[in-house]
């Protein structure tokens, strides 16, 4: 085909824009990105703010539930330091023994002996610990009828005897015979 023969466009608008901007920019759009940048601006800040009060409240709350957890889990310090702490863990049901020792088998029974009174007190002490437990010194008291006086006398080797269960043991016990 001869180059003679290829129609011209005389009309037609170029393909490269100008290098003149045009003469009116349409300030109207220009005003209304700048309000719509400021509404999503404001609107980005409140959700930033909501977010770093919401996280706040979030931190508080895992705060607190780690320092229960921890309060629960060494229950046991807690009360070594604070021994008014025992009666509210006992209150919730997480009941605390510092001595890991606990009585079973307990029977109480009254006995004349040479024509006066005992009142025997037999049981067990166990430990509830998976390691053995020092026993500590027995305080035992009487009480007179009439005066009503109290007299206390501790049984510190009476912590060593191993048969506790038996009545034997405890009046064969010098501070036992003496009361």
């Amino acid at each position: 085909m001869p180059v003679a023969d290829i129609p011209v466009a005389m009309d037609a608008p170029s393909l490269v824009p100008s290098i003149e901007s045009p003469a009116t920019p349409d300030a109207a759009s220009d005003q209304d990105e700048i309000e719509s940048f400021a509404a999503r601006r404001k609107r980005l800040q409140i959700r930033r703010k909501q977010a770093r009060r919401s996280s706040r409240w979030t931190a508080l709350i895992l705060v607190l539930f780690a320092f229960n957890v921890a309060l629960v889990g060494a229950r046991s310090e807690v009360v070594r330091f604070f021994p008014q702490t025992a009666s509210l863990f006992a209150a919730v049901g997480l009941p605390v023994n510092l001595r890991n020792l606990k009585f079973e088998n307990m029977r109480i029974s009254k006995e004349t002996q040479e024509g006066l009174s005992s009142l025997v007190v037999e049981g067990n002490i166990v430990s509830v610990s998976n390691r053995p437990s020092e026993v500590p010194r027995l305080l035992c008291g009487t009480r007179r009828r009439g005066t009503g006086s109290l007299h206390h006398r501790a049984a510190a080797s009476l912590a060593r005897e191993r048969n506790l269960n038996s009545a034997a043991a405890l009046s064969r016990h010098p501070i036992m015979r003496s009361m």
